[in-house]
């Protein structure tokens, strides 16, 4: 009994700390949920507004993907104001693809009328 109320009360303290905004816990051994030092500095430096948009492609194999790369860009977002994201299913827009000249799930970086497709 005595496990089960540990386990809530980590639980209770880990959403008590998710609502502050910025906690997050990476128990990962490679820490790949974890920012590097490298994106860090490169956030810091941004000045000029940027749109990252995450385009997607819904299936059945790649939700967890499709997740865990919004989430990595959020904490981006987190880190510098002016970052922001924008999410998109290519499925619902596909003129999106087009624009962009992409045929699969892809992030592009807008920065006024220019921009840079990562796959």
């Amino acid at each position: 009994m005595l496990s089960v109320a540990v386990i809530g009360i980590f639980i209770l303290l880990t959403l008590f700390l998710n609502s502050l905004g910025g906690f997050q816990l990476d128990l990962t051994s490679n820490k790949q949920y974890t920012l590097s030092d490298q994106s860090l500095t490169a956030i810091k430096n941004v000045k000029d507004d940027v749109n990252i948009l995450v385009l997607t492609v819904e299936n059945a194999n790649n939700t967890v993907l499709n997740r865990e790369v919004t989430d990595m860009v959020e904490e981006y977002t987190k880190r510098n104001s002016k970052l922001k994201l924008k999410q998109y299913n290519l499925t619902q827009e596909p003129a999106l693809a087009s624009k962009y000249g992409i045929t699969g799930s892809s992030i592009v970086l807008e920065q006024g009328d220019q921009h840079k497709v990562i796959d």
